[in-house]
């Protein structure tokens, strides 16, 4: 952690993916805790909102906390990652006893992807927590008729909104098409799982609603070119 430079390596050397997007939040973390402004990201003097603040608002805490340098820096994205063998373990467990969890948590660990990713201080891990923890309160209380179910998953579904916008949105919807094919009480889980991703969105809406007021035409074209635009067409 300490020792790789920030935005160095490749993320994926198969399909040349850099880990240039760490140099972006790894600055918008550091320009928080230097020169305030928590609530609206800034790169190089300008707006940021490619993407929702929670990682970045993580590893300025981390700095702050810490010191800045990279160790500091990455240190929610690594305890994300260890997060999402923990939450692995668990939902194995749940549903075969024995070995079965040792089993998810190594593989967990031994995936690539996962611990190149883990290593850098960028949203997809944070991202992979978020969606496994909801899956995971869903694993234990399939109905989410547990009160502590119910709040694992909408603090886990607002996170990942937080994360990266539209991609927290999919464990909800993984959620509506369980609850469709269930037999027994489907009404009933139809409604309990509506209300609690509204509730979820409802948690992470402040930031979203603060900046549509105040930088609307900002807030569009950042997130518009990051959900609309990215992978579609070239960019400059």
């Amino acid at each position: 952690l300490p020792h790789a430079g920030i935005g160095s390596g490749w993320i994926d050397p198969v399909a040349r993916l850099g880990a240039q997007d760490e140099s972006v939040y790894t600055h918008e973390a550091i320009r928080m805790i230097t020169h305030g402004g928590w609530m609206t990201p800034t790169l190089s003097g300008r707006y940021s909102f490619e993407k929702p603040p929670l990682l970045i608002w993580l590893s300025a805490l981390s700095m702050k906390c810490f010191g800045i340098g990279r160790f500091s820096a990455r240190l929610p994205a690594v305890l994300a990652g260890a997060l999402v063998a923990v939450l692995a373990f668990c939902i194995a467990s749940a549903a075969r006893p024995g070995p079965a969890g040792w089993a998810a948590a190594l593989l967990v660990l031994s995936n690539p992807l996962l611990f190149t990713m883990a290593r850098h201080n960028m949203t997809d891990i944070l991202l992979a927590a978020a969606v496994l923890g909801a899956l995971a309160a869903q694993a234990g209380d399939p109905a989410l008729s547990l009160r502590r179910s119910q709040v694992a998953f909408v603090l886990s579904v607002s996170a990942g909104i937080l994360t990266k916008s539209l991609a927290g949105l999919l464990p909800p919807m993984a959620a509506f098409l369980f609850a469709a094919v269930s037999g027994k009480g489907r009404r009933q889980r139809l409604r309990r799982t509506a209300v609690l991703s509204g509730l979820a969105v409802l948690a992470a809406a402040p930031w979203f609603l603060y900046h549509l007021v105040l930088h609307r035409e900002w807030l569009a074209a950042d997130m518009g070119f990051q959900i609309l635009t990215v992978g579609v067409s070239p960019t400059q």
